[in-house]
């Protein structure tokens, strides 16, 4: 493992973290380098801070979703928008016909700062040698990859169809890298290109939706392991990957059991002794048979807790109970279970065809249902399956590509230190701090994660081509050494051993805690 230390470092929270002029692909935004910004004691819940510039978002439609809200605490949003818009042109004629306000700036240069400028100073300097470029022979070689093990597994249903399975899996966790790339803009360089390629393969191959995709996986690279931010932690009860409390865990049972909490306590969070069936509301607090509004007669969960929290009661500590051992034994549960049967089935079968339904994305659901009919018609005429193993052989592939995709996902950061919701990193320190890279200069591991190895090199630059990351993280290394960043870098290896072992120790805390 190779590491560079950081003795000792700054409490941040967002406010004095000032943005910097990139004068290679964000000249509209410029300011001087020798500001930073004084955050004036004002409400920031519609406004977001880019540039030298505070945009007043009240009445902005986001075509991203909700993810702009991330960034109206009144930190920097500079680098992300940046980022996830280096090659958009019409993101900055929007940006900059949003009402906005100039950001009172003082003359002094903290070392946060300068490290920031430095930043912006390295990536331009990337930027100029080339490294945002598409390589066309790179995109040729993935594309002719996905051509190849699919025809190899079809060629392989008449002669092993347990040889066929394992290629169709490996034929989909492929395409998740490549769709990956698409919807980063960073595979062609050209956004609706990407798109189109995004979509057919996560469509054919994964049986999934890219805008979708698109809207969950941007939320994790904008908050990066902050709890109640990154969709990537918010997966209790089924595996955990940080020790949370005990009401977390209840609170997200609770409402995947359908109880809408507005129903039962309105306009206010409720406190663990409610879900022990003592309704404590600062407000308005609701009578239990006399007061049931009609809007609780629509959600019968919530009603039956209104009139009946006994039974609730009863219920969360038998379901808690089970939770606490489920978790206990997620380190064994979370590769064949939750990735390869929970995850995927929950995805091809009801959020992703939900969504297309929901946006009536008609060219979206014609790929998915041809990935889905091809597969088994393929069994059935190639393979001489009857439809019922048909059925069964394409649910197996999806069991391979949920196993092999996820479970690599999951090795650049689950392990890494989270940040509390009301903490906000700058985005280098996001980035390099709460992400690893897997032996970047390994081509074996770099093919086998789809270059995702070069996670932090990834979450810096999400733009870039992804297989650039090996040369990047040289400079990285030197990047994090003068400005005393914890750059880490473990073997392939050490990062399965490190995501099962948090595993296990998050399992085992959440097992033994005594409420």
């Amino acid at each position: 493992m190779e590491t560079t230390s950081n003795t000792e470092r700054d409490a941040l929270s967002g406010d004095g973290l000032p943005s910097k002029d990139n004068q290679g692909f964000a000249e509209s935004i410029g300011r001087s380098k020798s500001e930073i910004r004084r955050r004036d004691e004002v409400s920031y819940e519609n406004k977001i801070n880019i540039g030298e510039y505070s945009y007043d978002i009240s009445n902005f439609n986001h075509p991203g979703g909700n993810i702009i809200k991330y960034m109206t605490s009144g930190q920097d949003a500079t680098h992300l928008f940046e980022e996830f818009h280096y090659r958009s042109k019409t993101a900055k004629l929007i940006l900059h016909s949003l009402p906005k306000t100039k950001i009172v700036s003082d003359t002094c240069l903290t070392t946060e700062q300068q490290m920031l400028d430095d930043f912006v100073r390295f990536r331009k300097s990337l930027e100029d040698r080339g490294f945002f470029a598409p390589s066309y022979f790179h995109i040729t070689y993935r594309m002719l990859e996905l051509f190849a093990i699919y025809l190899f597994a079809v060629y392989a249903m008449q002669h092993s169809i347990a040889a066929s399975i394992i290629l169709l899996g490996l034929f989909g966790g492929r395409c998740g890298w490549v769709q990956h790339e698409g919807g980063h803009n960073s595979f062609t360089g050209n956004i609706k290109l990407d798109k189109i390629i995004q979509n057919v393969v996560i469509g054919f191959g994964l049986l999934a939706d890219g805008s979708l995709w698109n809207s969950m996986h941007n939320k994790h690279h904008a908050t990066t392991q902050k709890i109640g931010y990154d969709m990537d932690l918010d997966t209790a009860p089924f595996v955990l990957f940080y020790p949370s409390h005990k009401l977390d865990v209840q609170k997200q049972i609770f409402e995947r059991l359908a109880v809408n909490k507005e129903d039962v306590c309105e306009n206010e969070t409720r406190s663990l002794s409610e879900f022990q069936g003592e309704t404590k509301c600062s407000t308005k607090p609701i009578s239990r048979r006399d007061e049931v509004s009609n809007e609780n007669q629509r959600n019968p969960s919530a009603t039956a807790y209104a009139m009946h929290p006994e039974y609730f009661t009863t219920e969360m500590k038998f379901i808690d109970k089970a939770a606490k051992w489920w978790l206990k034994y997620q380190m064994y549960t979370f590769l064949p279970i939750t990735s390869g049967i929970f995850v995927v089935l929950f995805w091809s079968l009801y959020l992703h065809p939900h969504n297309i339904i929901g946006d009536k994305n008609i060219l979206q659901a014609f790929i998915v249902l041809f990935g889905h009919l091809s597969r088994i018609r393929l069994f059935m005429r190639i393979g001489n399956a009857s439809l019922q193993y048909a059925l069964l052989y394409h649910l197996v592939t999806l069991w391979v590509s949920g196993v092999y995709l996820f479970g690599h996902f999951s090795l650049s950061h689950t392990f890494m230190p989270t940040i509390e919701s009301h903490e906000n990193p700058n985005w280098v320190r996001y980035s390099v701090e709460h992400t690893v890279d897997i032996e970047p200069q390994n081509y074996a591991v770099s093919w086998i994660m789809g270059h995702l190895n070069n996670q932090v090199v990834h979450h810096l630059f999400p733009s870039m081509p992804q297989y650039r990351g090996p040369a990047v993280s040289k400079e990285l290394i030197e990047f994090c050494k003068k400005w005393d960043l914890k750059y880490t870098i473990i073997s392939y290896r050490e990062a399965w051993y490190a995501m099962f072992s948090n595993l296990h120790k998050v399992g085992n805390e959440v097992y033994n805690r005594v409420d």
